[in-house]
């Protein structure tokens, strides 16, 4: 291989119906980013979800057009999934080369059934890989900044938005925080230019949309970036929702939020017990989550949280206070609430380490962790807390929250 004269590469992302509830409401927007890079350097390639096809379909239809590259993404609890379509579809198209990327690839190399494996930033990475030249390209987060949404039917994607018609985006890609839970790679955040935000912001409304979901890891690193994103979004008339980190919010920002057409400012609270928070190395406490509802519910932003109950040094009195905290949030204001118990993804420091936290894992077969939420799946125990009983004070703050 050398050069970019391909007849055709076939890029495809996983069917996630098995672990979301509402899978195939939106595209795969990091096979989109590859679709504009390879467009971008006049490679033929065709983008495949499915969430909207038939495995067997497809492998069909791979058998009569047999690609040269075929190149597949997917996240741990679709690792096996796509583990058996690389298998399937060596079968019917045994020439053709498979690449593995994405964040499970990243975090855990060496586990597919592909000829090759890329990680990191997938766009620089996939061009090295087919030009295969002694010159590298590196990753430059406004070289390609729009995905390619020509290359998927938009129709098939029906993503609302507080009952508007939304896509996803990004402004930035990694985050620098270091909590113990996560297993985002990226330690750092490279942030979009502004013309390159203005740029997909007009193609999206060009589109039909009428509001966005910011898939920042957190939105607000830099304040300065935050402002200008929504700036952006309020010339357009685009209403939008973000993930914020609590301690990342002060009045001027929870204004600029609500009149600029936020409509959901999702916030990792985690724990109502700020020594868990700590144990996370959360870098956040429950006084930052309280002052955070409430300047976001003063400025008629709607909220969300996200709790978790089995974090590190986790007893049942430290859970009950989370439990307590969602309702104290729910008085003053917090309009959604999730409660999940903790997953030890690869990559993250508490799967490196679990008994530096004091966390056992019990099942760690990741791709089991997500079920589309027919049944709450707990893999860990604390300390102090056993499998059964994180999993009933689960069910109790679900419970409780709904009533």
């Amino acid at each position: 291989m050398g050069g970019f004269d391909y007849k055709m590469i076939t890029l495809v992302s996983p069917n996630e119906h098995g672990i979301l509830e509402h899978a195939g409401d939106r595209p795969n927007l990091g096979l989109l980013y590859l679709s504009a890079a390879l467009k971008a350097n006049g490679v033929k390639h065709r983008v495949f979800d499915l969430n909207h096809l038939d495995t067997g379909i497809l492998l069909c239809d791979l058998s009569v057009v047999k690609p040269e590259v075929i190149g597949v993404t997917y996240l741990a609890p679709t690792e096996l999934q796509m583990q058996q379509f690389i298998r399937q579809a060596k079968v019917m198209s045994p020439s053709t080369h498979f690449i593995a990327g994405g964040i499970q690839v990243t975090n855990k190399p060496g586990r597919t059934w592909a000829d090759s494996e890329i990680s990191g930033p997938g766009e620089s990475a996939l061009l090295n890989f087919l030009e295969d030249t002694s010159h590298f390209e590196t990753f430059d987060i406004n070289r390609y900044p729009i995905p390619n949404r020509e290359a998927v039917d938009m129709k098939k994607y029906g993503y609302k938005l507080e009952g508007l018609p939304a896509t996803t985006m990004i402004t930035s890609r990694g985050c620098p925080n270091l909590c113990a839970f996560c297993s985002v790679p990226e330690k750092k955040q490279s942030r979009r230019s502004l013309d390159n935000i203005a740029e997909e912001l007009d193609q999206i409304k060009s589109m039909g949309f009428q509001a966005v979901h910011f898939y920042d890891d957190s939105f607000a690193v830099s304040k300065e970036h935050a402002m200008r994103v929504t700036e952006q979004m309020a010339k357009r008339g685009l209403k939008y929702r973000v993930e914020l980190r609590a301690n990342h919010i002060d009045d001027e920002l929870a204004k600029q939020l609500g009149q600029t057409g936020c409509l959901v400012a999702a916030l990792g609270i985690e724990s109502g017990d700020d020594y868990v928070l700590s144990r996370c190395s959360k870098s956040s406490n429950t006084d930052y989550a309280r002052q955070a509802i409430m300047r976001l519910t003063l400025n008629g932003v709607k909220t969300k949280g996200f709790f978790m109950i089995g974090l590190p040094g986790e007893t049942e009195d430290s859970a009950r206070r989370t439990i307590q905290f969602a309702d104290e949030l729910k008085h003053l204001g917090l309009n959604y609430a999730d409660f999940y118990p903790l997953m030890p993804f690869d990559g993250s420091p508490i799967k490196k380490t679990p008994e530096k936290y004091g966390i056992r894992i019990l099942e760690r077969d990741t791709t089991k962790y997500c079920n589309g939420g027919k049944e709450l799946y707990v893999p860990t125990e604390t300390e102090k807390l056993s499998q059964a009983k994180i999993k009933e004070l689960l069910t109790e703050a679900r419970s409780r929250w709904k009533s």
